[in-house]
This record gives C-alpha cells, structure tokens and sequence, in this order.
C-alpha cells in the first residue's frame, strides 16, 4: 500500500525533492505514507488516520499558536474592558447589574433577577458612568480584526456574521441601560431581558453556525432561511417590547417574579 501511494505522489507530479524531509523524523515531509497508515507522526497532517490516532503534534501547536494570536487582541480588550468597570464610582452597582456578563446562555443570579426596584438619583449617575465606560469598551472591539491573517473565505463569512448579531445584541442591550437609567424598568426587568436578548444572539448565531456545516446545500439554504426568519421574528418582538417601554412614565412598572423549586434545582420566571 506504502508502494502505491508513493507511485501515486509521483504520478501527480509530487516527488520526494518537491515534498522535502520531515523535521521530526526520517522520511518525507508530513509522512504521508505512515500517517495514511495511521502511525502517528508528529507532523502528521490533519484528516489523516496518523493524525486521529494522535500525531500531529506539530500542526496541533501551530494552529493553537495561530488561534491564540487571533485571540490576543479581543482578550486585550476585554481586559481593559475589566479594568474599566473596576471603576469604585460602579461600586453602588455591582450587587444589582452584572457590568461585565459572563457566558450569554446563563441567566442572571437570584438576587439580581428578583430585584423589582428602580435606580436612586445616586445610582442612575453610576449608571451614566457605566454606560460611557461600555461604549468606549464596544469601540475597541470594533477594531480588532476579523479572525486570523491565514482565516479561509468561509471562517471570515462567519465572523461577521457573528460580529454583526453581536453589535445587534450590543444595541439592545444599550437600549435597555437607557430605560433602566430613565427609571422605565427595575434592575430585575434590566437583567431578565438582558440574558434574554444575549440568550437568543447566541442562538442565532449558532444556527448560522450549524447551518454553514451541512453538505446539502438545499438543507443548508433552507436551514439558513430558517435562522434568518427566527432572527427577524426576535427583532419584531424586540421592536414592540420597546416601544411598549418608552411608553411608561418613570417608576410605573414593576415586574413580578415567582419561583418554582424542585428538588435541589430553583427556576424563576419574570413577567
């Protein structure tokens, strides 16, 4: 089997002085042979059998080397975004708003979600500050770079389409810090629609997601037209949630929460 594939890389044009030596042992460049066969070598390329059964070691840190150069930036970022909400004029804030959310599917702690009370004049100038430190915190997010130099067409195309839910979610969620400030809503209310927007971005984004990674590309079209349609049903939702808001004179509203316990597990719903 090693003869054949070897001929094949001749007939293809591919000989040994065109592929040149492996670095990590005696052979050929990523041995293919070998890997084909599944011995796992340390340059063994991805998709072959030397690779699932563990080799690749040198392609593994290189493409762990890129993923964490990609990454560097945006983490630059939302390390000054921390920095920034350390601020002790946020101090009033930070056991009634989560200023940095960790993880968009998970909802907000009990105390928080339960709060049915409306900003202080003291509080609504925490917020302001807040809000400003935010807005420049999405602007240096705007300026990171799109993946990698070496990202393909198809890794870029979901990039954007990532980034551009995200800046939609950030919007929203803008929207919200406003009526929160203008005393519209309860820090429960705030928070409630918060994770719910947050929750629904990245749900959409993963059905985008998901979809891009069908074969069939009717299946795929179809299952891209269905994200899509699921998207625009949320924005209509959003659109009449928000003007019902900016409707309601200041302190007007409050929210009613209820918990139902099972066991060791709690759930609350807000309405």
């Amino acid at each position: 089997m090693l003869k054949i594939l070897i001929r094949g890389l001749f007939f293809l044009g591919v000989g040994f002085a065109q592929m040149g030596c492996s670095t990590v042992g005696p052979g050929l460049a990523n041995h293919p042979g070998d890997c084909a066969l599944g011995i796992p070598w340390a340059d063994c390329l991805p998709g072959t059998a030397g690779y699932a059964n563990g080799g690749g070691r040198v392609h593994r840190e290189e493409a762990q080397k890129q993923k964490e150069e990609a990454a560097a930036p945006m983490q630059a970022v939302l390390e000054q975004c921390k920095s920034d909400f350390q601020n002790p004029a946020l101090d009033v804030l930070r056991n009634k708003v989560e200023l940095v959310r960790v993880g968009a599917t998970i909802a907000p702690p009990f105390e928080i979600a339960t709060n049915d009370n409306f900003p202080t004049q003291s509080e609504r100038e925490a917020i302001a500050v807040w809000a400003k430190a935010r807005d420049e915190c999405i602007k240096r997010e705007a300026t990171v770079p799109l993946g990698s130099p070496n990202a393909t067409q198809l890794q870029i195309a979901v990039a954007q389409r990532d980034r551009s839910i995200s800046d939609e979610v950030a919007g929203k969620v803008g929207q919200l810090i406003i009526a929160l400030y203008q005393q519209k809503m309860t820090y429960g209310e705030f928070a409630q629609k918060r994770y719910e927007i947050s929750r629904d971005g990245a749900a959409t984004q993963n059905q985008f997601r998901q979809s891009i990674l069908l074969a069939d590309q009717d299946k795929q079209l179809q299952a891209q037209q269905l994200a899509q349609q699921q998207y625009q049903n949320n924005l209509a939702a959003w659109s009449a949630y928000t003007q019902s808001v900016a409707a309601r004179q200041p302190q007007s509203v409050r929210i009613n929460c209820t918990t139902t316990k099972i066991g060791n597990t709690a759930t609350t719903n807000c309405y």
